[in-house]
């Protein structure tokens, strides 16, 4: 990370849980454990990503925020906990405090999969508030903060459907604290 405080991780849908799973591993081997936001896969789906990837998913707490959208019900673990949707950004926010206080290590991580999705249900504006206040709490906690943006493509005008580009601009300070890896 290079001393960075945030990380936005700009990929391909097809791309997009691998590499989360290779990012959390490897702040897993440099001794973090994290918060995961999850709007984009399912409690059940993650654990088992998180399984065949070899991450210890009792260091990660995990907010899921779309099991429910699907009309799953919500399992009893220590470490997760469910929220209605990606629409519920206070409940989120409420999530995000309560979690913090149960990470036990010093260095932490706060892992948002994905802005796009979580953009596409509250619209640009909400989801530019929300991430400046989450990115707030980072810096106070001294979190790792990794922001994941998935680029859509449109197929009726051949563009991306979220700008990378625009997302970056609307909440990612240019303080030397942050990079953002294109893969």
């Amino acid at each position: 990370l290079n001393g960075a405080k945030t990380v936005m991780l700009v990929l391909d849908v097809d791309k997009a849980l691998s590499a989360s799973i290779e990012v959390i591993k490897a702040l897993q081997q440099n001794g973090y454990d994290g918060l995961y936001i999850s709007f984009s896969t399912t409690l059940p789906e993650l654990l088992k990503s998180f399984f065949q990837g070899g991450i210890d998913s009792r260091m990660v707490y995990i907010i899921d925020g779309i099991s429910s959208m699907y009309g799953l019900g919500s399992v009893v673990m220590q470490n997760a906990s469910f929220v209605e949707s990606p629409l519920a950004l206070d409940m989120i926010k409420n999530s995000v405090n309560d979690a913090l206080l149960k990470l036990t290590r010093e260095k932490k991580f706060l892992f948002i999969d994905s802005i796009t999705v979580l953009r596409l249900y509250n619209g640009h504006q909400r989801t530019t508030e929300f991430i400046k206040t989450l990115l707030e709490t980072g810096r106070k906690q001294e979190l790792v903060t990794i922001l994941e943006v998935v680029k859509l493509a449109d197929k009726t005008h051949g563009n991306s459907i979220d700008d990378p580009d625009n997302l970056e601009n609307s909440f990612i300070e240019k303080d030397g604290d942050t990079i953002v890896l294109r893969m």
